[in-house]
């Protein structure tokens, strides 16, 4: 599904627009001329599903470069095994869950707890997978034409990360599961969930002048996006914890 020129979203599961597996995340697909990436991956379980809605809005797979990864949860990274090795994509993420995706640490990536509380299927294991950059705050990443950012806001996860794009006439922001619409966040009850890392990161969100923000579950928008971080900020200075998603 077209949302700009230069975003797609070519997966979305049960909880968002229902065109990929149930389990999968939002996955965005970014148009930067001479390459494409994709921001996430899904959960691994029908990837051709991503690939064929990649093909279906005129797009060849062959041309993807890079994925990158908000964070390594099973539903946002479990895909990255058949990127990998379909298409022998680069795989970026943050340098705290690099060995985590690589090793397939599933208790470290909370998803032995996830799938006993009925989360995932009994038979689902995350599939490790080779990562190529360790992405460090505020390491710029060259994508065809455009110019990505990434900002690290561990809380949801030890290292989640946005990624602050500049279009030709819209600043996007990728955020995965650490801000949502009409400011909500998503803290766990589950290993690498953290509100103190939230309430000393997520400042880090401020004056950045987004219009579209883009987070890995649930709506989107195109315009005004800057309003909806900083209403998340401001309620962390509040007693109460802020409003979570399910």
């Amino acid at each position: 599904m077209k949302i700009t020129d230069e975003v797609y979203i070519v997966g979305s599961g049960g909880n968002g627009l229902g065109i990929s597996d149930d389990y999968d995340c939002h996955v965005y697909l970014i148009n930067a001329g001479s390459e494409l990436a994709l921001v996430d991956a899904g959960v691994g379980i029908d990837t051709e599903r991503i690939l064929n809605n990649i093909r279906d809005e005129g797009f060849d797979p062959d041309h993807l470069s890079t994925v990158l990864l908000t964070h390594a949860h099973a539903d946002h990274a479990g895909g990255c095994y058949d990127l990998k090795s379909a298409l022998g994509v680069s795989m970026a993420l943050s340098s705290e869950e690099k060995h985590f995706l690589e090793t397939g640490d599933e208790d470290e990536l909370g998803l032995t707890f996830a799938r006993s509380a009925g989360w995932y299927p009994a038979d689902y294991h995350l599939r490790s997978c080779a990562v190529d950059i360790g992405l460090s705050d505020g390491q710029q990443i060259a994508v065809g034409n455009l110019r990505i950012m990434s900002i690290k806001v561990p809380g949801h996860s030890r290292g989640s990360i946005c990624y602050l794009m500049y279009g030709k006439e819209l600043i996007y922001l990728f955020t995965g599961d650490v801000v949502f619409l009409r400011g909500f966040i998503s803290l766990l009850n589950a290993p690498g969930s953290s509100l103190e890392d939230y309430r000393n990161n997520i400042r880090k969100l401020s004056d950045l002048s987004v219009d579209s923000l883009l987070p890995g579950h649930q709506a989107f928008c195109l315009k005004g996006g800057q309003k909806h971080i900083d209403k998340a900020i401001a309620a962390f200075d509040d007693l109460v914890v802020p409003k979570c998603i399910l």
